[in-house]
């Protein structure tokens, strides 16, 4: 796979096909490889692009933890280095989120048409049970920083992280989970009605990570939309319910 440099960090992506162009956005903690069986699909009919996104797959971390508005200036970097223009946007979970994120900065964003699949970006109420989860290791990590608790700190800190952290967190380096606390503070909710292109949302009705009332309000409202439900899937709607994915995309995309 080529690497290019955006903004200081080396990308792994691929470049296959050609045609209309497909600029594919993973989720988080995903890569390339994961939308490995849509590329072999679309690269027949379409250009398609992927890349890993900072500190995921064969991508460098970034130095410094990222924002929404980071990830937003790389992929934009990320595009005009490769010269696409107007392509089909597809993002999965935190991908959907970063196509969120590009069209609040830029209701006129370059691109012909949107594809989310189970998409974040909504920001929800803590249920209590999670509330007590994040204080209880904000308290413990609190009290581990204190001076005479230095020596035992870092091993007494991870075993709090596996206590109280998702699994997201746990399996990120310290600059990811700094990161990854950034994005999921941000609600992008007031973005939706600034997508300005024909938008196709999937989502499965089993996902436990977004939950399908997200894709119902982003439906309702994104001003040119419309929900697919991928029924007894789950966040990966796409790969569990592939084939009804490829066909409806395929002729969202390509008519």
């Amino acid at each position: 796979m080529p690497y290019i440099e955006v903004n200081g960090i080396k990308t792994n992506y691929v470049d296959e096909g050609t045609g209309e162009c497909i600029l594919i956005l993973h989720g988080w903690g995903a890569s390339i490889e994961t939308f490995r069986p849509v590329i072999d699909y679309f690269k027949n009919k379409n250009r398609v692009v992927a890349l890993d996104m900072p500190g995921c797959g064969k991508t460098e971390e970034p130095s410094a933890a990222y924002c929404m508005n980071d990830y937003a200036a790389f992929v934009n970097t990320f595009r005009e280095l490769l010269g696409i223009q107007n392509p089909v946007l597809m993002g999965h979970s935190n991908g959907g989120r970063t196509i969120l994120k590009l069209f609040s900065q830029n209701p006129s964003y370059p691109c012909k048409k949107v594809i989310l699949i189970d998409a974040s970006g909504i920001k929800h109420k803590r249920s209590f049970a999670a509330s007590v989860k994040l204080y209880s290791y904000k308290t413990v990590k609190a009290v581990l920083q204190c001076p005479i608790w230095k020596n035992a700190a870092a091993p007494l800190l991870e075993k709090a992280r596996t206590k109280f952290g998702s699994a997201d967190y746990q399996n990120s380096s310290p600059v990811m989970r700094r990161t990854l606390v950034n994005i999921v503070s941000e609600d992008l909710k007031y973005a939706l009605p600034m997508i300005s292109v024909p938008t196709l949302i999937f989502w499965g009705d089993k996902d436990e990570d977004t939950p399908l009332s997200d894709g119902k309000m982003m439906e309702k409202m994104i001003p040119d939309c419309g929900l697919i439900v991928l029924k007894g899937a789950g966040h990966y709607s796409y790969l569990e319910k592939l084939g009804e994915f490829l066909r409806v995309s395929d002729y969202f995309i390509n008519g």
